[in-house]
């Protein structure tokens, strides 16, 4: 994995950068020049389909298998490098009247380690996970919660664990005032219920949100 330790604020070191990933084909490079065409131009059509055709053409290349996950992320980019990420899962329980099944799976430690070892990843900032409630959803976001603080990269300062419940519009949203920790320099803020899971973490130096 190519490192880059320069400043993402420093236009020219960006340019720099994305000149030799182009040079090697990498399509890194083209994105993160088209991403600093647009900040300049933010209102640029052109721009803006270029850069979705080339994010959905090279989705493989810079997002490896996370791109078959594609309904369970919002992808937030910065000049070549994802600077937030929302995975949400919508699994959940069967519906009355459905025949019992197992819960299924969770796939947030996988998808979680994957992304980690992305380059696009290297910068990535906040990280927000969550889930529609329940019987099994504690467990699902915990695991999630487990990875991401042990496998996060340096760069993450705000990590959020969210349990969601229907509203009166079919729309979504979070069950309760989010608990408030800090680990190191990592902002952590979860649903109550899993205060447990992020002491048996070790986070200990907790408050609550006001």
């Amino acid at each position: 994995m190519r490192p880059a330790p320069f400043d993402l604020d420093d236009d020219a070191a960006v340019a720099v950068f994305a000149d030799a990933l182009a040079s090697e084909g990498d399509p890194r490079g083209t994105l993160m020049h088209l991403q600093l065409a647009r900040e300049e131009r933010p209102f640029d059509a052109r721009l803006a389909q270029a850069e979705a055709r080339h994010l959905a053409l090279h989705g493989k290349a810079l997002l490896g298998s996370l791109q078959t996950a594609s309904s369970m992320l919002t992808l937030q980019w910065r000049r070549g490098f994802l600077q937030a990420v929302s995975l949400r899962s919508n699994a959940g329980d069967a519906r009355w009247g459905e025949p019992t099944r197992p819960p299924p799976r969770s796939r947030f430690p996988r998808l979680l380690r994957e992304l980690g070892a992305l380059p696009v990843a290297q910068r990535l900032e906040q990280l927000d996970l969550s889930m529609p409630w329940s019987s099994f959803c504690l467990e699902h976001l915990a695991a999630g919660l487990d990875v991401a603080l042990t496998a996060r990269p340096r760069s993450l300062r705000s990590l959020r664990v969210d349990v969601l419940v229907a509203r009166d519009d079919e729309g979504w949203q979070v069950r309760a005032t989010p608990f408030l920790a800090f680990h190191g320099a990592l902002r952590v803020e979860v649903d109550p219920a899993l205060r447990p899971w992020l002491v048996r973490a070790g986070v200990t130096n907790s408050v609550c949100v006001a």
